[in-house]
């Protein structure tokens, strides 16, 4: 790895790791019935911490001094975060009003604990119990800023400030204290566990490994790699997995799919309807076909989950691909799974041929019908941009020659064969005119010949203008005896050269026009053959998909199994997991890829399904890019060897609660100042940062133009503006 990207890649990883920490203290929450597990509540303490007492203690009981030594093994030091008041609501949730991070120390004999702040003047507010008074985010971290500002000169005009936003009426806390066990507030703190949510811890814990030297190395020949370089090699695969349409493309979607399945970084943008998602699904299709493993990952639940859905639609029973993420959907994944597995295992399926040649002979006759096209639209364009050039050469005529132009003018007596006298003759005039320096031999000539030389010219002008017919308007020269008169008919005479050529440009374009089929004849056939295509295409991948699956059916659902149960194993959000487990889940994970090479994930659960090795993936697709902030992506990109990038830049972008202010203070202090431009953790998306680095190697992102939801008035405006 070059020493740019490694001082880069390591600057980033702790500027985008005290970000993710630093906005994930902005919401906690812990289930009220994980008392000595999740959390501690302190002997008769009503925030003490908060209000100017510097530490308090008190004789813990067994569980928890359990809860304090769960994680007193593990290499990282644990983040304990205090807070109060707590609010337990419908769901049996708890939730501190105000927090801060907090250290235990437990005595000698382990039996009294000591609890103080680190920080006693950061105070964060939980976002979390505002939603419902403030819904819209701007309003929330707007919120925030006044809550946790240094105005306020003691924490009760804190606390008070934060019901008052809370309650339409002021009340106090006094007035609002529940029994225990019941919905509303309580006057006690917690100490909890600083693990944030659930995928924002996997995420904090991938970032903390990342981190590691030793784990840096890794990234040599990853899509991660790739994403951090200022320019990157842009040659394409030996052996790139051949393009599948199993939803139709048109000629940008192909291009844009092409790219991607054979070059190590593919960005693809355009504005809603333009088929992204038919772009996704058919390289998602072409490298499960091709047996090469695909990742497909997006912020956006319901991003993933039209691809996910299309596929299994047109696949059928051959739909293979993964669904994984939260625990919910593993464990439906993992019982739809393994009842198809029992079913191909007990039965042989029908056969099915992969019609490749039928295939390949729609595609090249497509490819034909749309060189003739290419034709047809070239034979408009150049009749177009003749009628151009004839409106032109007419508009120069002087207004009596362009009336005679309008009435169907004859050119007969405009011989071919004179053009070269005219053009020769007319520039030797327009220098004896004085319009121009005649040059030594011509100068001369005037000098030795004078009034002879002019009726030379004369003679050649008669010669050519004496066939014209009568109504033409009366040449100059016979009412101007000089070389100005003879200048201006000689520029008719050229002008109308010049026409009559445009002319035939124009008859000619008409005539390759003529022999054209029709636009309708041309789009009735394409469509004919792009419907072909997609038929042949289906079969063609459920059979190259059913192919490895029957070979390995008798051991299928073992594998599945397998994957599963490790699975649960090594998806503890809340702890490490041995390097035993790490080590089985990555081999039965590599395992079953093997076999069904596709997944579609969200972006912040890849850690629950997949393991955390570099390049298990050949290709990792990001869906709705401009949503996705880089950091939950830089685990995904360590996965896969290349990155497929698609989103839109105009769309909703992703939001942190990170102001501007407190991004400088943390970028400062990781020294990664200089990357904000590039890769602010609360500006820039990943669509962004893949952008820029295409855009350093020159290349432009694939823009996909052709609308399918809108009229083309309305998205050709789109488009413009």
């Amino acid at each position: 790895m070059k020493a740019e990207i490694s001082e880069k890649y390591e600057k980033l990883l702790h500027f985008y790791l005290a970000c993710v920490e630093e906005e994930d203290l902005r919401s906690r929450q812990v289930s009220a019935g994980a008392e000595n597990w999740q959390f501690i509540i302190p002997v008769e303490d009503d925030g003490y911490l908060f209000k100017n007492r510097e530490d308090i203690s008190w004789t813990i009981s067994i569980e928890q001094k359990r809860f304090l030594n769960r994680y007193a093994a593990e290499p990282e030091k644990v983040r304990y975060l205090y807070g109060y008041p707590v609010y337990r609501d419908k769901g049996g949730f708890l939730l501190p009003l105000f927090m801060s991070e907090a250290e235990v120390e437990l005595d000698e004999q382990g039996i009294n604990a000591t609890l103080r702040l680190i920080h006693p003047s950061n105070i964060q507010v939980n976002l979390h119990l505002f939603r419902w008074t403030r819904p819209s985010l701007a309003e929330r971290l707007g919120l925030q800023d006044m809550l946790e500002s240094s105005d306020f000169g003691t924490f009760n005009a804190r606390l008070q400030k934060a019901f008052e936003e809370l309650y339409e009426e002021y009340k106090s806390l006094e007035e609002i204290i529940t029994p225990p066990g019941t919905e509303g507030w309580k006057n006690h703190s917690l100490v909890f566990y600083d693990t944030g949510g659930v995928f924002t811890n996997q995420l904090r814990r991938e970032l903390a490994r990342m981190r590691n030297k030793e784990f840096s190395k890794k990234i040599v020949g990853t899509a991660l790699e790739t994403l951090l370089q200022s320019s990157y090699q842009t040659k394409t695969l030996p052996d790139p997995p051949e393009l599948i349409e199993i939803v139709p493309l048109n000629r940008s979607q192909r291009a844009a799919a092409m790219a991607a399945l054979s070059e190590p970084l593919t960005v693809v943008t355009g504005p809603p309807g333009t088929g992204k998602s038919q772009v996704v699904i058919n390289l998602i299709a072409s490298m499960e076909a091709a047996g090469r493993r695909v990742l497909f990952a997006s912020k956006n639940n319901r991003a993933v989950d039209v691809v996910r859905e299309k596929i299994a639609e047109i696949l059928k029973n051959d739909d293979w691909t993964l669904r994984l993420g939260s625990k919910r959907r593993i464990d439906q994944e993992r019982q739809v799974r393994i009842e198809q597995a029992m079913v191909l295992e007990q039965g042989s399926p029908e056969t099915l041929g992969e019609r490749s040649e039928e295939l390949h002979e729609h595609l090249q006759q497509r490819r034909s019908l749309e060189m003739e096209n290419d034709n047809a639209s070239l034979a408009v364009t150049r009749y177009a941009d003749s009628l151009v050039v004839l409106r032109k050469q007419v508009g120069q005529l002087s207004e009596p020659w362009q009336e005679w132009w309008d009435n169907e003018p004859t050119f007969d007596w405009l011989h071919p064969k004179q053009e070269r006298t005219v053009a020769r003759n007319f520039d030797d005039v327009r220098a004896l005119a004085g319009k121009q320096w005649p040059g030594l031999w011509l100068w001369f000539r005037r000098f030795l010949f004078g009034p002879r030389l002019m009726r030379k010219y004369e003679e050649d002008f008669l010669k050519v203008s004496s066939g014209a017919p009568n109504t033409i308007p009366k040449w100059r020269s016979k009412r101007d005896l000089g070389w100005q008169g003879l200048l201006n008919d000689y520029q008719v005479l050229h002008s109308l050269y010049e026409c009559r050529m445009a002319v035939e440009d124009v008859d000619s374009a008409l005539s390759d026009l003529e022999r054209m089929p029709l636009a309708a004849k041309f789009r009735e056939d394409i469509e004919k053959y792009c419907n072909n295509i997609v038929e042949c295409a289906r079969d063609t991948c459920r059979a190259r998909i059913r192919n490895p699956i029957s070979t390995a059916a008798g051991r299928l659902p073992t594998l599945l199994n397998r994957y599963f149960d490790l699975t649960e194993r090594a998806a503890n959000p809340y702890r490490n997991i041995s390097g035993q487990i790490q080590h089985d889940f990555s081999r039965a994970a590599n395992a079953l890829l093997s076999v069904t090479p596709a997944v579609i994930v969200t972006s912040l659960s890849a850690r629950r399904s997949l393991p955390f090795e570099p390049k298990i993936f050949d290709c990792v697709i990001i869906g709705e890019a401009s949503q996705c902030d880089i950091a939950s992506a830089l685990p995904l990109l360590l996965r896969a060897k290349r990155l497929v990038v698609i989103g839109d830049p105009q769309q909703l972008r992703h939001v942190s609660s990170i102001d501007e202010r407190k991004e400088q203070e943390i970028s400062h202090s990781e020294g990664a100042e200089h990357l904000l431009v590039d890769y602010s953790y609360r500006r820039k998306s990943l669509f962004d940062c893949a952008a820029k680095t295409y855009d350093d190697c020159g290349r432009q992102p694939f823009f996909l133009a052709e609308h399918y939801r809108s009229h083309p008035v309305i998205i050709e405006f789109s488009n413009r503006t």
